[in-house]
C-alpha cells in the first residue's frame, strides 16, 4: 500500500518549492516573498546537520536548500539529474571508467569556484574508516581509484572495480560536497588517497595527525553550530535555536540564481522550520494561521480544518504522490523458535488472499492510498505497470 502525503496545506498567497518528502509547489499571487519569511512545519527537529554523519528525513529536507549533491533524483518523474554536470557522466567502453566534468561557475559563500580537489575531498571524508558514518562508507567500495589530470580542474574519472548499472549514479545519494579548502585548510587529507582510505590494511592508529583532524570533524558541534554550515545551496542556516526554531536565510549573491531547475528556486527570501511534536498542536497552529506550510498534520486534523471556511480561504490542501509505501510483515518477530509456517508458497499465497487491502486503506488512510503489485515505486520509470494485484476473493 502505498500512501499519499496526508496534507499539504499551504497559504494560497505563498510560493513555496519544498522538497517536503515529496515535491511540495504552490502559487503565486500578490505576495512579494523575496521581502517575505515562510514558516514551515515539522515534527521533530533533525539530530543533526553534519555534512557525512547521522540520517535523517529532516535532515535531509534542510539539505534540499543549503547543499548539493553531483547527482539527485527528480522526484516528480524518478528521473536522474545532473545539477552540478556539464552532462551525464560518460562511460568508457568497458562500463568500469566514467568521466565527470563540473560546470563553470559554482562557487561557494568566499566566491571560491568548485573544482575537482573539493569533489575527492568529499568522496574521502565519506570512505575514511575514521568517519562516524559506517553505514554509508560500503556505498563507494565499488571505486576502484579516481583519477584526475593536474591541469583539469573541473574533470575527473571514476575507475570502478566492476561492472553494475548504479556505477553511472554513485553520487545520487547522500555525498553532499564540501570545500576543502575551509574544512582542511591544512590539507591533512590530500596526503591519502581514496584508494588508501579503503584499503582494509590501512591502520588510521599509524597517523596521529589523522585522527586529531578526524575527531574535530566528527565532533558533535559540528552538524548543531550554524557558524560552521557550509553548502553550495541557495540558502544558509542563521539560527539553530535548541529548542524550536531552524531559520533558512536566501544567499544575496548566490551562482544557481538564474537556474531554471525546480530545486534551485528561491523565492522567499526566509525560511523559518517551526518544530512542533504534537499533532493537535499542529492542527491548531494551521488554523490559528501561524504557519504557513506543513506536510505531517493527520488526516483527522486536516478533515476538521477543512470543514472551516476560514482555513479553506487562507489554505490550499491537497494530497501528493510519495514513494513510501506500507506493509505488514509477519512471522519476524527475532529470537523464537517457531515453526516455518511461511515456508510453502501456497501457504504465503493464501494468506495474502487474505488480507483486506482495500479496507485497510479505507480505514487507516481514510481512501487516500494505493494498491501496490511491487516494492518498486509506481513514480520509477522502472514500475511495471503489467503486474497484477492480488485477488482477494478467488
Amino acid at each position: 500500500v502505498r500512501h499519499r502525503l496526508p496534507v499539504i496545506p499551504y497559504r494560497q498567497n505563498l510560493l513555496m518549492l519544498m522538497a517536503l518528502a515529496a515535491l511540495l509547489s504552490g502559487c503565486r499571487n500578490d505576495r512579494n516573498l523575496s521581502k517575505e519569511s515562510v514558516i514551515a512545519h515539522l515534527p521533530t527537529k533533525p539530530t543533526t546537520l553534519h555534512p557525512t554523519n547521522g540520517n535523517g528525513a529532516y535532515r535531509e529536507l534542510i539539505f534540499q536548500y543549503t547543499q548539493m549533491r553531483l547527482q539527485r533524483t527528480d522526484l516528480r518523474n524518478g528521473e536522474l539529474l545532473h545539477p552540478l554536470l556539464t552532462k551525464p557522466p560518460e562511460p568508457g567502453p568497458d562500463s568500469l571508467r566514467y568521466t565527470y566534468q563540473l560546470k563553470k561557475g559554482i562557487t561557494w559563500d568566499d566566491s571560491t569556484p568548485l573544482t575537482v580537489k573539493d569533489v575527492l575531498f568529499t568522496l574521502k571524508m565519506n570512505v575514511c574508516p575514521l568517519t562516524d558514518n559506517p553505514s554509508r562508507q560500503s556505498s563507494y567500495d565499488p571505486i576502484n581509484r579516481v583519477e584526475i589530470r593536474p591541469e583539469a580542474d573541473r574533470t575527473f574519472t571514476l575507475v570502478f572495480d566492476r561492472q553494475h548499472f548504479a556505477n553511472s549514479r554513485i553520487f545520487e545519494n547522500g555525498l553532499y560536497l564540501m570545500q576543502r579548502s575551509k574544512e582542511d585548510p591544512e590539507g591533512v587529507m590530500t596526503q591519502f588517497s581514496v584508494e588508501k582510505l579503503q584499503n582494509p590494511d590501512f591502520e588510521p592508529d599509524d597517523h596521529p595527525r589523522l585522527q586529531a583532524f578526524m575527531k574535530r570533524f566528527n565532533a558533535g558541534s559540528r552538524g548543531n553550530d550554524p557558524g560552521r554550515f557550509n553548502g553550495l545551496g541557495p540558502y544558509k542556516v542563521t539560527e539553530w535555536q535548541n529548542t524550536n526554531i531552524i531559520t533558512l536565510e536566501r544567499k544575496p549573491d548566490w551562482w544557481g540564481q538564474d537556474s531554471d531547475l525546480v530545486y534551485h528556486q528561491q523565492a522567499p527570501d526566509k525560511i523559518v522550520f517551526k518544530v512542533i511534536r504534537d499533532n493537535f498542536a499542529a492542527g491548531l497552529a494551521l488554523r490559528n494561521s501561524s504557519l504557513d506550510v506543513s506536510a505531517h498534520i493527520s488526516l483527522n486534523e486536516l478533515s476538521k480544518s477543512r470543514h472551516r471556511a476560514y482555513f479553506r480561504k487562507q489554505y490550499r490542501s491537497g494530497f501528493v504522490k510519495r514513494y513510501g509505501y506500507t506493509y505488514i510483515g509477519l512471522n519476524m518477530r527475532p529470537g523464537l523458535k517457531r515453526d516455518p509456517y511461511f515456508a510453502q508458497q501456497k501457504v504465503r499465497k493464501a494468506i495474502a488472499h487474505l488480507v483486506p487491502v482495500q479496507e485497510l486503506i479505507k480505514v487507516i488512510a481514510n481512501g487516500r492510498a494505493q494498491r501496490l503489485a511491487s516494492f518498486v515505486s509506481p513514480l520509477k520509470p522502472s514500475y511495471n505497470e503489467q503486474l497484477p494485484l492480488i485477488r482477494e476473493n478467488i
